[in-house]
């Protein structure tokens, strides 16, 4: 019977532990999804191995849906927040080659996190204000493949993140911006014809597009 009793306390304390991170967490989070043009830009190829990277380099804007939220980790009367903001994209590009044959779609995926400071709406889910700024330094990770095709390609590239929001019904509309820090050498791995060829690249990604609260 004890320890029947002690159970049912444990579990008991349990789900207050629970209750009162959940209503910690709906006080500082702010989830949100949207849609961003991303640049993705490569240039001086060098080859490292197998074929040479002449017609490699390459420009590429992608259309990506994203989720994601910001979440306040301290803040001042709801006013001027600082936290921190990571996200998913998913996006794709179609690609044909010069003579406008052999369409293919390149896949990709990017994995921003920004530390930021945010001021007026968004700082908090309690901010009624109708306008507000953000701004913040962080990473982001990207990963695209062409098809099927073994090409792919994996960087992380360092990037500023700023923001306008203005209230828009009962939630917010902010656009946002999004430019690289430094240009990271990447390596585009290619794998056809029996071989594996990695050619390496300066790699540059900078994206623009529009966020809504959920």
């Amino acid at each position: 019977m004890n320890a029947m009793k002690k159970t049912a306390v444990l579990i008991c304390m349990l789900a207050g532990s629970l209750y009162a991170v959940q209503a910690q967490l709906s006080d500082r989070l702010l989830p949100h999804m949207g849609f961003m043009y991303e640049i993705i830009d490569l240039s001086e190829g060098e080859i490292v191995g197998g074929l040479p990277s002449q017609g490699l380099d390459f420009s590429r804007p992608f259309y990506t849906f994203n989720l994601g939220a910001y979440v306040a980790l301290w803040h001042a009367q709801d006013i001027v927040s600082v936290g921190i903001d990571p996200s998913v994209h998913f996006g794709i590009n179609f690609e044909a080659n010069p003579a406008g044959t052999n369409t293919g779609i390149l896949y990709i995926v990017q994995t921003p996190v920004f530390a930021m400071g945010r001021f007026g709406i968004n700082s908090t889910p309690y901010n009624d204000q109708g306008f507000g700024m953000g701004a913040g330094i962080g990473a982001n990770y990207t990963f695209f493949k062409r098809g099927v095709t073994n090409r792919k390609l994996s960087a992380v590239n360092p990037a500023a993140v700023f923001e306008i929001s203005f209230r828009s019904g009962g939630g917010s509309i902010t656009g946002r911006l999004h430019i690289p820090l430094a240009k990271p050498r990447a390596v585009y791995k290619y794998t056809g014809t029996g071989q594996v060829s990695d050619y390496e690249y300066t790699y540059n990604n900078w994206g623009i597009g529009i966020i809504y609260a959920l």
